[in-house]
C-alpha cells in the first residue's frame, strides 16, 4: 500500500531540489521589482524636495526686499518730519538692503522676464533715490513746496511703482512656496504609503519563502517554531534599515503611555521629519525627557547632531507633544504631527503642540489664512536670528516658551496664536540696528545699549505696518518691568500687557541659556534661580510661576526673597 499524504503534499511538486532555488530567483525578482518602484518614488521626492527649497528661498528673499520697501518709505516720512543725521542713514541703509535683495532675486529668478522685471526695479530704485536726495535737500532748506511737488509728481511714483511689484512678487513667491510644500507633502504621504506596501509585499514574499523552504526541507517541530520566530520578528522590523518599523512603534508607544500613567512620569513624543535624507525612513517617534521643554532641547541636539553628522546635507524638523492624563495615542501622534506641521509652515527647526495648531478651514484668501501669517512671521524671525549670528533660533525658541508659559495660563487657541506670532517677531526691530553693534564681541558700551534698547519701538513699527496692533503693543512692551525700571515707557505692574510680560520671561530665560559674544552661557540652573529671585520685581511672579511648572521645577512658594536685578544688554 502507498503512504497515505496530505493535501499539502499533494499540491507540492516531487522535485524539491529544483523548487528551492526556483523559490529563491521569485523571491529576488519580486524584492527587485518593489526595491525599483521605492527608488523611483524617492527619486521624485527629492525633485520636488528642491523645487520646495528653491521656492522658499525665493519667498524669503522677496519678504525681506517687501521689509525694506517698507522701511525705505516710513524713513522718507520720518526725514520730512524731523531731518537728522541718523534717519538719514537708516534711510540710506534700507535703500542698501533692497538693492541687494533685488540683486539676489535677479540671481535667483528662473525666467527671462523676471530677471528684466528685477533690472526694471533696479533703475527706478536709482531714480527714486536721485529723486529723494532732491527732496531731502529741500527739506533742509526749509522749501515746503518743492518738497511737496517732489513728492507727489517724482518721489512718490517711483516708489508706487517699485511698492506696488514687490508687494506682488512677494505675494505670489509665497503662494508658490505654500504650493510647493503642499505638492511635497502629497508626495510624501505617497512614499509613505508606496513604503508600507512595500515593506508588507517584501514580509509576505518573504514568508511564503520560507514556509515552501520549511516544507521541502521537512523540518521539525523546533526548527519550524524557529522560523515562525523569525517571521514575527520581521513583522516589526523595518527589512531595509533593520529598525523596528510603524506596527512596533505604536505598539511601543501605548506600552510607554501606560507605563507613564502608572508612574505619574511625563512622556512627550517628538515627531521627526528628516529633510534631503530620503534614504532613511520619513518618519521616527522618539521618546525623552520628563516633559515638553526636555524633549524640544533633545530634537534640537538631535538637530545639531546631524548638521555636524554631514549626512548628505541631511537636517531635522521636530514637532514635539506631551501626552495628557487621559489622553489615547492615536491623539498624541497627531498633536506631535500637527506640532511638525506647523514648524515647517513656519520654517522653524522644532515647535512644541499647543491648541492653537489645530487643524483649520483653508480660507480664501492668503491674508486671510492664519498659517499665512505665521510663515511669514517665521521667515521674518529666521531673518533676524541670521542677521545676528550669536542668537540662532532665538525667536523660535521664544516664541515655543511663550506658547508654552500662555497655554500654562489658561489662553485660548486664537490667544495661543498671536502670542506665539509676537514671540517669533519680539526681535524683529533688531534688523535695524547695525551689525557693528548687533555682532559686537565684547560688552556694549552706554551709548551702544541705548541704540539696542531701541530696537522694541521699530520692532512695533515693524509690526503695525503689517496690521497687527495688539501684538505691536507687546512686542513694544516687551522690555518692561514690573518694579516700572524698564523700556521704552517705564511701564509698571498691571500697566504692562500680559503677554508682553510673558516675552519678557521666556526672553530672558533663552538669553541666559544661550551663548552671547561676550560671555559663556551661564546655564539653565542659573538661569531658573535669576528668576525666582527677580519676580516680583523684573519679572511677572505668576508668568514665572508658569514657566517652572512648564520645566518641571519647584514653585515660587519655595524661593528666596527677591533682589533686584540690574539690567544688561544680556537681555537686550
Amino acid at each position: 500500500m502507498r503512504p497515505e499524504t496530505s493535501p499539502i503534499d499533494r499540491l507540492l511538486p516531487r522535485s524539491g531540489h529544483r523548487a528551492v532555488p526556483v523559490t529563491v530567483a521569485l523571491l529576488l525578482v519580486g524584492l527587485t521589482i518593489l526595491a525599483l518602484l521605492s527608488l523611483s518614488s524617492e527619486r521624485t521626492g527629492v525633485r520636488d524636495a528642491e523645487g520646495t527649497d528653491a521656492a522658499n528661498r525665493l519667498a524669503a528673499v522677496y519678504q525681506d526686499a517687501r521689509f525694506s520697501v517698507s522701511q525705505n518709505e516710513s524713513l522718507e516720512r520720518k526725514y520730512r518730519v524731523e531731518p537728522s543725521v541718523a534717519v538719514l542713514a537708516l534711510h540710506a541703509q534700507a535703500g542698501r538692503n533692497l538693492v541687494g535683495d533685488l540683486q539676489r532675486l535677479r540671481t535667483l529668478a528662473s525666467s527671462a522676464s523676471a530677471r528684466r522685471l528685477v533690472a526694471r526695479l533696479l533703475s527706478a530704485h536709482v531714480e527714486y533715490e536721485a529723486a529723494t536726495a532732491r527732496m531731502f535737500a529741500a527739506t533742509r532748506a526749509g522749501n515746503t513746496a518743492l518738497v511737496r511737488r517732489l513728492d507727489s509728481h517724482v518721489t512718490d511714483p517711483i516708489f508706487g511703482v517699485i511698492e506696488t511689484n514687490v508687494y506682488h512678487q512677494a505675494s505670489l513667491a509665497a503662494g508658490e512656496a505654500l504650493r510647493q510644500s503642499a505638492a511635497l507633502r502629497r508626495h510624501e504621504s505617497a512614499t509613505y504609503t508606496l513604503d508600507l506596501v512595500v515593506v508588507l509585499l517584501a514580509a509576505s514574499l518573504l514568508g511564503i519563502a520560507g514556509l515552501v523552504i520549511a516544507l521541502y526541507r521537512k523540518r521539525d517541530s523546533a526548527d519550524r517554531a524557529q522560523e515562525i520566530e523569525k517571521l514575527a520578528e520581521m513583522a516589526i522590523t523595518d527589512p531595509l534599515t533593520g529598525l523596528r518599523n510603524h506596527r512596533a512603534f505604536h505598539e511601543d508607544l501605548a506600552r510607554e503611555i501606560h507605563r507613564a500613567r502608572r508612574s505619574d512620569v511625563p512622556l512627550s513624543l517628538v515627531m521627526l521629519d528628516l529633510d534631503g535624507l530620503k534614504a532613511v525612513n520619513d518618519r521616527l517617534g522618539h521618546r525623552a525627557g520628563d516633559g515638553q521643554w526636555d524633549a524640544f532641547q533633545f530634537a534640537h541636539r538631535l538637530r545639531t547632531s546631524l548638521g555636524l553628522a554631514d549626512v548628505h546635507g541631511a537636517q531635522a524638523t521636530a514637532g514635539v507633544a506631551q501626552a495628557g492624563e487621559h489622553q489615547l495615542k492615536d491623539e498624541l501622534i497627531r498633536d506631535a504631527d500637527l506640532a511638525l506641521l506647523n514648524a515647517k509652515r513656519a520654517g522653524q527647526a522644532a515647535a512644541l503642540y499647543s491648541p492653537d495648531m489645530k487643524p483649520f478651514k483653508q480660507s480664501a484668501t492668503l491674508e486671510e489664512d492664519p498659517h499665512h501669517i505665521r510663515t511669514l512671521a517665521g521667515a521674518l524671525a529666521v531673518a533676524v536670528d541670521v542677521k545676528d549670528s550669536y542668537t540662532q533660533s532665538h525667536s523660535q525658541t521664544v516664541a515655543n516658551l511663550c506658547t508654552a508659559i500662555a497655554t500654562d495660563l489658561g489662553f485660548d487657541a486664537e490667544r495661543l496664536s498671536w502670542i506665539r506670532i509676537a514671540g517669533l517677531l519680539h526681535d524683529v526691530g533688531k534688523i535695524g540696528i547695525p551689525d557693528a553693534v548687533l555682532q559686537k564681541p565684547t560688552k556694549l558700551t552706554p551709548e551702544e545699549f541705548e541704540l539696542m534698547k531701541t530696537h522694541a519701538v521699530l520692532g512695533e513699527s515693524i509690526i503695525l505696518a503689517a496690521d497687527m496692533p495688539h501684538r505691536a503693543r507687546w512686542v513694544r512692551h516687551h522690555h518692561e518691568r514690573i518694579d516700572g525700571r524698564g523700556y521704552p515707557d517705564r511701564l509698571a505692574g498691571e500697566e504692562i500687557p500680559l503677554e508682553a510680560r510673558i516675552i519678557h520671561v521666556a526672553d530672558a530665560f533663552e538669553a541666559m541659556i544661550s551663548d552671547r559674544p561676550y560671555r559663556r552661557a551661564p546655564g539653565e540652573e542659573f538661569a531658573i534661580e535669576e528668576l525666582r529671585r527677580h519676580a516680583g520685581t523684573q519679572f511677572d511672579s505668576d508668568v514665572v510661576q508658569a514657566l517652572l511648572r512648564v520645566l518641571g521645577k519647584r514653585p515660587l512658594a519655595d524661593m528666596v526673597a527677591p533682589r533686584t536685578l540690574v539690567a544688561s544688554n544680556a537681555f537686550a
